[in-house]
């Protein structure tokens, strides 16, 4: 077993270490993107391309031409990107109603959770359910948002009425009552693929990928109900730009979720950003990572770290694999990238249906979702995660069943065990601590432990501001941890807060704590409640 590796910065990191064995021999998976319910097969890295093309004629928008934009938040872009948490969710299943009026009706509750930034699943009215053009039916009976049949039209299912037109007046006032309370909201746009009957087929099937035999083929072998768009026409740039710009002034929205954007040109999304930005900035989340989506994305995901920790909490990995990872993919290739941002979490929507958080983190669900939320990058929260994810199904209540795509699904908010004040703590003091969202990850610091193969500590700090976390990652009873901390890692001594018992506590360098299983202990130094008065 190796000991932990201590950092003072990320320079240093990449001068005094050497590759380990395991990071050599045993790289991290990258998880298979996919869609809600499948597992993806891998993609090929994006290409670039550099060849102009006419500017095609835009379609319109549904509903009446954009309102004047409601008043916007005062918080600046440079701000708030780094330090609003995110919460993604599936509008069908959020609330009884299962439309944007649903959600309008509960963002005071997301607010007081701690979240920022509201990441709705797609909006877009869904491909038919049956086979057309060739293709195959879509893969859920009650249709998949991930299927799109038009992007100038919203689902209708999500207006009040029924209509396309009421979705687009709720959406529109749903932004409106986001942006009152000081949130942002960002969409996920689906723009690698389309459903099968999408009247772009038949419109423009020169904007189509083809197989052998010339027939428009599907994304993948797991993907057979959506057709892919081939993104080496710099037509359907032009038209997937004017759609993506029309789309953010009409319902002046705050940014996009890409969905696949890992397997599109990096040279789009620069046009795209450039576009979307004329006027005011945009939040730009790729499914994606790797450093090459930077800067022209704000965020990508967590692939390094994230598809580690089900391994670890069943004992198949050591918790020095949070260092590999951290180091190799993280820390050194973004060092000249301070501004990237990584999606930190626990779970998200390609998760649902595949496996629960029981599943993955045995009894470490709130340890693991502790060190998702204070690691360097930026936390997610998905779909009734603050309530334990249990769900109604048929008048009964399910310990995290899937949420699948049946609208008479519903998240179940009575939250017994507790997870709301829980994630409560966690997401206020990512907002109000600078040690956890300032800018840039030099500021890690490794903490070794002894012993060392179940606990993981390290500290960040801001100024006078600190949060030191020490965890017990295993189910293991750890009645002696040591904290020995490095001259690498600096001093940690001094007076601290634990965030979760509120107990005054003075730490130094060689204190000893005992750590039942699944134990998390968050000590703070300065702001632990971003709603507390100042």
């Amino acid at each position: 077993m190796r000991a932990h590796r201590s950092w003072l910065t990320p320079m240093l990191i990449m001068m005094a270490c050497a590759p380990t064995p395991e990071a050599a021999d045993d790289p991290a998976p990258e998880p298979e993107v996919s869609m809600p319910t499948t597992k993806p097969s891998p993609h090929d890295a994006p290409a670039t391309l550099s060849r102009e093309a006419p500017r095609p004629t835009v379609g319109t928008l549904v509903g009446e031409p954009a309102p004047e934009p409601t008043p916007r938040p005062e918080v600046p872009f440079a701000e708030w990107r780094h330090k609003e948490p995110i919460y993604e969710l599936y509008v069908r299943h959020f609330s009884e109603s299962g439309d944007f009026k649903g959600v309008e009706a509960r963002l005071e509750e997301l607010k007081a959770l701690g979240i920022g930034i509201v990441w709705l699943l797609p909006v877009h009215e869904i491909g038919s359910i049956v086979p057309a053009n060739g293709g195959e039916a879509i893969d859920a009976p009650f249709g998949n948002p991930y299927a799109i049949r038009r992007y100038d039209r919203l689902n209708p299912e999500y207006g009040s009425d029924g209509t396309e037109a009421s979705a687009a007046e709720d959406l529109t006032e749903l932004v409106a009552a986001a942006h009152a309370l000081d949130m942002r909201v960002i969409v996920d746009w689906v723009p690698n693929h389309t459903a099968w009957d999408n009247p772009l087929i038949d419109e423009h099937p020169e904007w189509y990928a083809r197989d052998d035999q010339g027939r428009i083929r599907s994304v993948g072998e797991q993907f057979r109900w959506i057709a892919q768009l081939d993104w080496s026409n710099r037509d359907l740039w032009a038209y997937m730009r004017d759609q993506m710009v029309a789309f953010r002034d009409r319902y002046d929205v705050d940014g996009f979720r890409i969905d696949f954007a890992h397997h599109m040109p990096i040279e789009f999304f620069r046009e795209l950003r450039a576009a979307l930005e004329v006027d005011r900035p945009v939040f730009l989340l790729a499914e994606a990572n790797g450093r090459e989506y930077h800067p022209v994305f704000d965020m990508t995901y967590d692939w390094s770290v994230y598809p580690r920790l089900g391994d670890i909490a069943h004992g198949h990995r050591p918790v020095t694999t949070i260092d590999d990872a951290l180091y190799f993919d993280q820390f050194v290739p973004y060092l000249d990238a301070p501004e990237a941002l990584s999606m930190r979490m626990t779970y998200n929507h390609d998760d649902n249906g595949v496996w629960t958080l029981q599943d993955r983190y045995r009894e470490g669900i709130r340890t693991f979702a502790v060190l998702a939320c204070t690691l360097p990058g930026k936390p997610l929260i998905f779909d009734g995660q603050e309530a334990g994810m249990r769900v109604r199904v048929d008048g009964q209540i399910r310990e995290s069943a899937p949420l699948t795509h049946d609208p008479a699904i519903k998240l179940d908010w009575q939250d017994p065990d507790g997870f709301r004040p829980f994630y409560t703590k966690l997401l206020q003091l990512f907002r109000a601590n600078r040690a956890l969202h300032h800018v840039g990850f030099d500021d890690f610091r490794k903490i070794d432990t002894s012993p060392s193969d179940h606990a993981y500590a390290f500290v960040r700090r801001d100024g006078e501001d600190a949060v030191l976390v020490v965890l017990n990652l295993s189910p293991h009873h750890l009645p002696a941890v040591r904290l020995e901390p490095t001259d690498n890692a600096g001093s940690i001594d001094g007076d601290y807060v634990e965030l979760f018992s509120e107990a005054e506590a003075t730490i130094a360098a060689g204190d000893v704590l005992d750590l039942e299983p699944w134990a998390y202990r968050v000590f703070v130094r300065g702001p632990r409640d971003a709603t507390a008065a100042p």
